[in-house]
């Protein structure tokens, strides 16, 4: 699943300026935190696909096109 469709509120209104950008990885970030609790329901191989698109996320500022054409990757867990 598209990041996009995952989470489709944080990208109703168009990313003009980088600090758009960085909001919206901030609170996906924000919003996948609690797989890493330690009573969290998600298995070590979720964990580690979670950890690189994570990873993904914070990299997008060096993206080409960055802030207004950007790959935001596809959310590795299911719904």
């Amino acid at each position: 699943m598209k990041t996009e469709e995952k989470f489709p509120e944080l990208f109703m209104a168009k990313v003009y300026e980088d600090n758009d950008a960085r909001n919206i990885r901030a609170a996906i970030l924000t919003a996948t935190d609690y797989a890493f609790l330690e009573d969290a329901d998600v298995s070590e191989d979720e964990k580690a696909a979670l950890k690189a698109y994570r990873r993904h996320l914070r990299d997008i500022s060096k993206q080409e096109g960055f802030p207004q054409n950007i790959d935001w990757g596809a959310y590795p867990l299911p719904l």
